[in-house]
């Protein structure tokens, strides 16, 4: 994730290019960036063919209407094998914009396995200068039910601390998790889909009020007192709304 999670695509696209090249074998690449798979379909002759979206109608911040407009168009057919690379693609129904579309049966086995899923919201933020915290990760206790004490905080990490982010970056960032319990309201409170069955898109201004309650809450429960607090400059926030986490505890699961 150095410089942006979209080097981890790139990085193994180049992994597999490089180990082609020593091989001696060819390595024919198709790479289709900014875009989502929305369906997979199987031929009669046992291979897959997939379909999607690319541009604005690919993000999840994207209005429905404008979405729903969008041409679906074929990302390549003949494929012997498609990996899937998170629960939320293959489990979720087609109304949510993160569905890929996978038939049915397969979705039914995925719901299965997995279980129920905890939800959870992260707030990225930068903050003008270091604050006067002497840790490079938080963590607050939460209890079965995913409830803390006194904060929406679960934990924090500092970016700047991590492996090839010590240098170049301008500001000192961190990333807050919230509570489950925080994620669980909120999700009731916004639900992911309209009664009618519409996906409800993360709006930016949503998002924002999610990042400034979680920065707010992370600044108390690391310490910083009211007055602390005032003089510390937030540069820039953003959240994203995680809705396929974590698996519940075991005794909690149903």
């Amino acid at each position: 994730g150095v410089g942006g999670m979209h080097k981890f695509p790139l990085g193994v696209v180049a992994a597999a290019e490089d180990l082609a090249k020593k091989s001696n074998s060819s390595c024919d690449l198709n790479v289709h960036p900014a875009t989502r798979v929305s369906k997979l379909v199987k031929g009669g002759d046992n291979k897959w063919k997939l379909e999607g979206t690319g541009g604005k109608a690919a993000l999840h911040y994207t209005k429905e209407s404008e979405a729903r407009q969008a041409v679906h168009g074929e990302l390549g057919q003949g494929y012997d094998l498609v990996v899937l690379t998170d629960v939320s693609s293959t489990s979720f129904d087609s109304w949510h914009r993160a569905s890929a579309g996978v038939p049915d049966s397969f979705a039914q086995v995925v719901r299965a396995r997995v279980g129920a899923r905890v939800p959870l919201f992260t707030a990225m933020v930068a903050f003008g200068k270091p604050l006067p915290v002497s840790y490079d990760t938080l963590t607050f206790h939460v209890n079965d039910m995913g409830q803390a004490a006194s904060t929406d905080c679960w934990f924090a990490a500092k970016t700047n601390s991590k492996p090839g982010f010590q240098e170049g970056l301008l500001y000192e960032c961190w990333t807050v998790v919230c509570t489950p319990a925080y994620a669980a309201r909120e999700i009731t409170a916004t639900p992911m889909q309209t009664p009618e069955g519409d996906f409800v898109p993360q709006s930016k201004d949503y998002m924002n009020t999610v990042a400034e309650h979680l920065v707010d809450s992370f600044l108390g429960a690391a310490g910083l007192e009211k007055e602390q607090r005032a003089g510390v400059t937030v540069v820039h926030k953003g959240a994203q709304r995680w809705g396929s986490a974590l698996p519940p505890p075991r005794h909690l699961a149903t």
